[in-house]
C-alpha cells in the first residue's frame, strides 16, 4: 500500500503579493521553538536539522524557547509549534503547515506530532508487512521522531523563506515524504532544489537593498 502524506500549508488562491522588506527574509533570523512538555527530548534535534538545512543557503537562526507572559512574538521572525492536533482536519495526513494570507506567509509554523508519529507507524508497519496498523509505538520510532520532526521544521521554514506555497519535484521542498526512512537515516539532511535556492538568494538580496 502506497502512503502519500502531505509536508504541506494552508493553501492560498490569491496571488502572491509583491515582496516588501517586512516579507523578505534576512541572513539571522530569531526563531521561537515550542514543544509539548513532555517531549522536550525533541528540541535539541529539531534545531540541529534546521540549522544544517539552511545554513549552507546562507541562513542563520538565533534559537528561543517558551511560550509563557506577554510579549512572545517580540523580536522574532517566526515560531515553530510543535503541537498535537485539537481539532480534526480535513486531511489527516498534513504533517505541518504555514498559515498563507494574500500570498504572505504568518509567523506561526505548525508541525503535528500525534501525525508525524502514525506517518512514522505506517512507514514502520509496511516495512515489516505488518499491515498499516501498528498497536503501541514502533521500536525505532522514538529514535526517528526527533528526526522526522527536524525534517519537517526545516520544509516548513522552507515555505516561510521562500515565501512561496510551490513545491519542487525532490529535495527539502518536495511535497511528499513517501518513505521516512530513506530520509531519516544518518546522512545529511534533504537539500534545496536549484529554482528554490536561486529564489532564496534573490529573496535575500531584496533584503539587502531594503533601507
Amino acid at each position: 500500500m502506497r502512503y502519500t502524506v502531505l509536508a504541506a500549508l494552508l493553501m492560498s488562491s490569491t496571488p502572491a503579493a509583491a515582496d516588501d522588506c517586512a516579507t523578505l527574509p534576512r541572513p539571522q533570523m530569531r526563531v521561537r521553538l515550542t514543544v509539548p512538555e513532555d517531549q522536550a527530548r525533541v528540541l535539541t534535534t529539531i534545531r540541529e536539522i534546521v540549522d544544517w538545512s539552511w545554513e549552507r543557503e546562507g541562513l542563520a537562526f538565533e534559537w528561543l524557547e517558551g511560550a509563557d507572559g506577554p510579549g512572545v512574538w517580540t523580536g522574532i521572525d517566526a515560531w515553530i509549534a510543535v503541537v498535537r492536533r485539537t481539532r480534526p482536519v480535513s486531511n489527516g495526513d498534513i504533517l505541518g503547515e504555514v498559515p498563507f494570507r494574500q500570498g504572505v506567509p504568518g509567523r506561526l509554523i505548525r508541525i503535528y506530532i500525534d501525525t508525524v508519529v502514525t506517518w512514522l507507524q505506517r512507514d514502520q508497519a509496511n516495512r515489516l508487512r505488518h499491515g498499516a496498523r501498528v498497536v503501541g509505538l514502533p521500536p525505532d520510532v522514538p529514535e526517528t521522531l526527533p528526526r522526522a520532526l527536524g525534517q519537517i521544521a526545516a520544509h516548513e521554514v522552507g515555505h516561510f523563506v521562500l515565501g512561496s506555497v510551490t513545491h519542487a519535484e525532490a529535495g527539502l521542498m518536495q511535497a511528499r515524504y513517501q518513505h521516512p526512512h530513506r530520509i531519516l537515516g544518518a546522512g545529511p539532511p534533504l537539500g534545496l532544489d536549484t529554482p528554490s535556492r536561486a529564489r532564496l538568494h534573490a529573496r535575500l538580496a531584496a533584503r539587502a537593498a531594503c533601507p
